[in-house]
């Protein structure tokens, strides 16, 4: 009897021993592809201390011209100028998000399904962090600054510039971006943009707060809402995002009313897209372990592959459905 239970103990040690094993080796696989998105990070600081990220200068440059010509408009623009520093909402967002989600590595290890969730928000960060990619969510910004100089600067992409008769006050590109504010509920139900306290200034643009409703019918092009949502939004940012356009959609119905997506609309401008670039990882990463690791409930989980694996084909692709093309948003990094 006694040595049954050293055998049963025995058996049951190596048993426990595999499983922990599994889900080391996935946890090490997971800190590996923090440390390769970390690094991305690290580069882009490096390319926005060193000026090599050519829209930073734009946005500089018309930061400064702006606020010669209209002084009275310098908190707001020292605010969008913001974003061509470290400092900035753009990049301290990504910073945040990749410590978040060096935190969640322990628990992803437990479960394929929740460590693949965990490496798209890896690779999500790392592709933001790509300094053609940051270079072009500054457009942005720029094009806001372009809105508000009456016509003395340009906007720097072709959809920007024939959209110019658009009636959406300056500042519409950024709704709906959550470096700037965040849509919010009252108690009618009515789902509204809440400007970020130092954006607060368009809220004097606007008639009456702008409407998700309203919003999603004639919304402003914008490099965030047609391409970077994906890359520049945490999983987090997407599901409330994800909730309000649900809420609405429902209110729409229960309404009797037709509700159309903000995305959903077809673009009639020009829309070569020659420079933007690919989603590219530092490899391809396939876990060999995550088949093996068990959920808490004991199930299997089912074979894990990272999206790591598919980043090197996979390319930028607009939100809006039904386009005759891809956006022009401007050059890229040096």
């Amino acid at each position: 009897m006694q040595l049954t239970r050293v055998i049963i103990f025995a058996m049951l040690s190596v048993m426990l021993l595999g499983c922990t094993s599994d889900e080391q080796r996935l946890t090490k696989e997971l800190e590996s592809f923090h440390g390769h998105v970390a690094s991305q990070v690290e580069q882009l600081k490096t390319h926005v201390n060193a000026g090599r990220v050519r829209n930073i200068a734009l946005l500089k440059s018309y930061a400064d011209f702006l606020s010669m010509q209209k002084p009275e408009l310098k908190p707001i623009i020292q605010a969008l100028a913001k974003d061509a520093t470290l400092e900035g909402p753009m990049f301290t967002s990504l910073v945040s998000r990749l410590q978040e989600a060096k935190v969640q590595i322990p628990r992803a290890a437990t479960s394929a399904t929740t460590a693949n969730a965990l490496i798209d928000e890896f690779n999500a960060i790392y592709a933001a962090a790509k300094s053609d990619s940051f270079n072009m969510a500054l457009s942005d910004p720029i094009n806001v600054l372009a809105d508000m100089s009456d016509g003395k600067l340009a906007p720097v992409n072709s959809v920007a510039a024939q959209a110019g008769g658009n009636t959406q006050a300056s500042g519409n590109q950024l709704v709906g971006n959550p470096n700037y504010g965040q849509w919010q509920t009252n108690s009618s139900g009515t789902s509204f943009w809440a400007w970020y306290g130092q954006y607060a200034f368009f809220s004097s643009l606007f008639s009456q707060p702008v409407r998700y409703a309203d919003w999603s019918r004639n919304r402003r092009p914008s490099y965030y809402n047609d391409y970077g949502y994906n890359t520049y939004s945490s999983p987090k940012q997407k599901q409330q995002y994800q909730a309000t356009e649900q809420k609405v959609r429902k209110k729409f119905a229960s309404e009797g009313k037709k509700f159309q997506s903000p995305y959903a609309k077809k673009t009639t401008a020009n829309t070569g897209l020659s420079n933007t670039p690919k989603v590219s990882a530092p490899g391809k990463f396939k876990s060999t372990y995550a088949s093996k690791t068990t959920n808490k409930s004991g199930s299997n989980n089912k074979p894990y592959q990272s999206s790591f694996a598919k980043a090197n084909n996979t390319t930028y692709t607009s939100r809006t459905k039904n386009t005759s093309g891809a956006r022009s948003y401007g050059s890229g990094g040096k």
